[in-house]
């Protein structure tokens, strides 16, 4: 998955 918010890891990791 990716994240919405821009893409960092940490924010990738809380989405997934």
């Amino acid at each position: 998955m990716f994240a919405l918010d821009g893409g960092d890891v940490e924010v990738d990791n809380l989405i997934r």
